[in-house]
């Protein structure tokens, strides 16, 4: 099941593929799936996993510059 087939709205669908992690979203929502999880409990990961992509686009970072330092500094 893709990204468009959980989220129903554009604009969200969008929003989850922005920033460095963006590209990985479908895989992500895939994997979830397949390990069984409910819809509403796939989007509140990839929720969590956009936001995240979306704070490192912010600051011009790449998925490659995520480390355990860039996620005290996320969390904060």
């Amino acid at each position: 099941m893709s990204v468009n087939a959980l989220v129903h709205y554009p604009m969200r669908q969008r929003r989850m593929r922005q920033g460095p992690l963006g590209k990985y979203v479908a895989l992500y929502a895939q994997r979830l799936l397949e390990q069984h999880y409910s819809r509403e409990g796939a989007i509140r990961r990839i929720s969590i996993v956009s936001s995240l992509s979306r704070w490192l686009k912010g600051r011009r970072l790449t998925a490659q510059a995520f480390d355990e330092h860039l996620l005290e500094r996320y969390l904060a």
